[in-house]
């Protein structure tokens, strides 16, 4: 029952009943119960953290999943990924290869060497971050996530026509209907931000202030794309 109502709120985005719910349960967990059912509520107990920004409790809530399938992919690279949001460079690094290592299909592939293009990214080594972004296109040459993370690289490095073409291709990005498919909040932030830049340096006025209104949905109070949009009245 317990289960029942962590996936339910977890399915609703509701991140403090679902973290409620799976604590019932490991608390008051039934001897001998299956361990694929222990591993998955600390996993989504981790998530849990995760989305609440309590990164350092989600580490050592996902630790005690992979104390239960070790080693388990999955685990890895969330722990990898929360290691990349605390800046713990060295155990993100070593984390994310070991989920490398322990990656067995092209899927899981493609997302340890995004999250190692991303690290590298953090580090300011662009060159290196991206080899990990094209590897992972190279498995899946329209992975949206890898093509955001490239497009930002190309926008760093004044590449704005590349990078335009890059975040196009990452979210269905058509001039008279913009179709955004990220389901990522912060990926979408991004291209919206990363569009807005772009348009702007293009003399594309109306469509950089469209892309800004797209941020607006979400943060209506964004001061930064608030002054944007103004700049380009």
């Amino acid at each position: 029952m317990y289960i029942f109502y962590a996936d339910k709120y977890l399915r609703s985005v509701h991140y403090e009943k679902a973290k409620f719910w799976l604590k019932k349960f490991l608390n008051n967990k039934i001897s001998g119960i299956a361990q694929t059912f222990e591993y998955e509520a600390w996993a989504n107990l981790s998530l849990c953290y995760a989305r609440l920004k309590n990164h350092f409790k989600a580490i050592d809530t996902i630790k005690k999943a992979l104390e239960i399938l070790e080693p388990d992919f999955h685990s890895l690279i969330i722990l990898g990924w929360l290691y990349l949001r605390i800046d713990n460079y060295k155990f993100a690094e070593e984390t994310l290869n070991t989920a490398l290592d322990n990656a067995k299909t092209g899927y899981e592939k493609k997302y340890a060497f995004l999250n190692l293009g991303f690290l590298f990214t953090q580090l300011q080594n662009y060159d290196k971050a991206r080899l990990y972004i094209k590897k992972a296109l190279n498995i899946d040459s329209n992975f949206r996530y890898a093509l955001v993370r490239l497009g930002n690289i190309y926008k760093i490095h004044g590449k704005l026509e590349k990078a335009y073409n890059i975040f196009n291709r990452a979210v269905d990005y058509n001039l008279e209907d913009v179709d955004y498919k990220l389901e990522d909040i912060d990926e979408r932030l991004d291209v919206w931000f990363g569009m807005g830049e772009i348009l702007t340096y293009l003399e594309e006025k109306e469509l950089a202030v469209r892309a800004y209104k797209y941020i607006l949905n979400i943060f209506p109070n964004n001061s930064l794309v608030l002054k944007r949009i103004e700049e380009l009245a």
